[in-house]
């Protein structure tokens, strides 16, 4: 559980058959939603930059859930159910 404002972090490698997967379920007040958070096509989509930086930042927001690649550029990918 994490308070308003709070951060989540880890860090992993990519498996040698690029098939890892994460998910998560998230719930905030009455709302809730389970999506898939990183796998090979989030990342090559959303997640990398020009440079082989592979970071992916997720925000949740009233209205869904936002990833970002650089923190700066936020795209709405999820809406909540």
């Amino acid at each position: 559980m994490l308070p308003t404002g709070a951060e989540f972090k880890w860090k992993f490698r990519i498996n040698f058959f690029e098939t890892t997967l994460f998910f998560c379920h998230f719930y905030w007040g009455s709302k809730d939603k389970s999506f898939v958070t990183y796998d090979k096509n989030i990342d090559l989509k959303y997640c990398r930059e020009k440079s082989d930086q592979y970071n992916c930042y997720w925000e949740a927001r009233p209205d869904g859930f936002y990833i970002s690649g650089d923190q700066k550029s936020w795209k709405l990918l999820n809406k909540w159910t």
